[in-house]
């Protein structure tokens, strides 16, 4: 989004609502778009908003209206997307006088296409494709070259025949690390998928300071296993992938997804929080706490989760 606005939307005047948690009616989201477009377009709910909307400005720069983490505005239980189908047909209704974008998750968007999809046809929409091997390597080697210490990539232990064939083959050294690199960021695209948080954190645990100080030598890459997931049951499973869809979910909101007594979910926010799969939600002024309060904690994926928990869910067909 960053990148559209500096090389898209550059001559617009561009506003962006971060949705953080999830809004509970009309009022709400009206009150949290006339807060990020300004003073000049407060309006009491959103009829009044998209009145206010399609105003004339004379002489105004186009205005362009980013809505980031659209998944709050929806839920999956019996009305859950009704939010959703309202903001979708003001966007629609004020489409001449305001260029619409947001952000929203695959798995919310599928969802929403099913339980909204008169409201959805009308709205293009643009997957981002996962990064490719080279993409992640410009990603880190960037980042490494500011540095100004030299890599030295270091063949596994126990290589495998073919890699063997290739090394030898190989006709000098700079040839060697070119196919060293290769199938480290190889391994380094499979085990962390599009996470570049989990990219990160695999490339330090990699990185080897050498003695003379001038060489960092990368090691091949150890995967790190995430057994718990393993050993989850099935409404451990359909948690997450209700984190997954829904991007935030407080305990109550858990159980009108899957139909959960309150300290039913309670229970399952713990233990997935006692494995380090889901964490709090920073909130201002929020206490730390290692107990879930069913009233006001909220709580996410843990930051390098993301890609093992689709893979596990992918293994037990709960998505696809």
């Amino acid at each position: 989004m960053e990148a559209l606005r500096l090389k898209v939307f550059d001559e617009c005047n561009v506003k962006t609502l971060y949705l953080q948690e999830r809004l509970g009616d009309a009022d709400q989201l009206a009150a949290a778009l006339s807060e990020v477009l300004g003073t000049h377009r407060r309006a009491g709910g959103l009829p009044e908003l998209e009145v206010a909307l399609t105003l004339p400005t004379r002489g105004a720069a186009p205005l362009v209206v980013v809505i980031d983490n659209l998944e709050h505005v929806m839920l999956q239980s019996a009305g859950g997307t009704d939010l959703l189908q309202r903001l979708l047909g003001m966007m629609l209704r004020t489409d001449h006088a305001v260029f619409w974008l947001a952000t929203v998750s695959d798995e919310a968007w599928r969802y929403a296409r099913v339980s909204a999809g008169a409201f959805t046809a009308s709205v293009g929409t643009y997957l981002l494709a996962p990064l490719d091997r080279k993409q992640v390597a410009d990603v880190i080697l960037g980042r490494h070259h500011r540095s100004g210490m030299t890599l030295r990539f270091t063949a596994p232990q126990d290589p495998s025949p073919l890699l063997k064939r290739r090394l030898r083959r190989a006709q000098n050294s700079e040839r060697r690390q070119e196919i060293l690199r290769e199938l480290y960021f190889d391994s380094l695209c499979r085990q962390s998928g599009n996470d570049l948080t989990l990219t990160m954190l695999y490339w330090l645990r990699s990185v080897e300071f050498q003695e003379d100080g001038d060489v960092v030598a990368v090691r091949p890459l150890q995967p790190i296993s995430f057994a718990e997931l393993r050993n989850l049951d099935l409404v451990q499973l359909f948690t997450l992938r209700a984190f997954v869809m829904h991007n935030t979910l407080t305990a109550a909101e858990l159980g009108m997804v899957l139909r959960l007594t309150p300290d039913r979910g309670v229970l399952i926010l713990e233990s997935l929080m006692n494995l380090a799969l889901i964490e709090r939600v920073d909130t201002v002024g929020a206490a730390r706490r290692d107990t879930v309060d069913t009233a006001v904690d909220r709580f996410k994926l843990g930051r390098v989760v993301l890609h093992p928990v689709l893979e596990r869910l992918r293994s037990a067909h709960i998505i696809y």
